[in-house]
């Protein structure tokens, strides 16, 4: 679909919504990982609904209680184990994410071994609670 470009010019081509929905996510995720911010429930609800996942009970759990948590009261530590969790569940067989999305958000999260092939990702019936 064309539409106006209110930053000049007549004919700016719009994104499938699959192609948007893959960098709307990355951006949220890369966001909530960098080392000054704080781990968000509302994050990764949005995430995951707007994806259609499913993050099993007991983990979402966890991290609901880690919610609003800094980086940096959490340590280094913690924020690999966390990205290394949240990145597993977003692999999960639901819907595949580009590896230039994937390389995105490592570049803000913990450095880790890139994954080969598409990324999956997960959703959660509860939405109260932003990540």
């Amino acid at each position: 679909m064309s539409v106006l470009n209110i930053f000049g010019g007549t004919g700016y081509q719009l994104m499938e919504d699959t192609a948007f929905e893959k960098k709307v996510v990355a951006i949220a995720l890369k966001e909530m990982f960098q080392p000054e911010k704080s781990f968000s429930i509302c994050t990764i609800d949005e995430v995951i609904n707007t994806l259609g996942v499913t993050i099993p009970e007991d983990e979402y759990r966890r991290w609901h209680m880690l919610h609003c948590k800094s980086w940096k009261t959490l340590g280094e530590e913690m924020r690999q184990e966390i990205f290394a969790r949240v990145m597993f569940f977003l692999s999960q067989p639901t819907m595949e994410i580009d590896e230039d999305s994937i390389a995105a958000i490592l570049d803000a999260g913990p450095r880790r071994a890139k994954k080969k092939g598409p990324v999956r990702v997960l959703t959660c019936d509860q939405g109260a609670i932003d990540i």
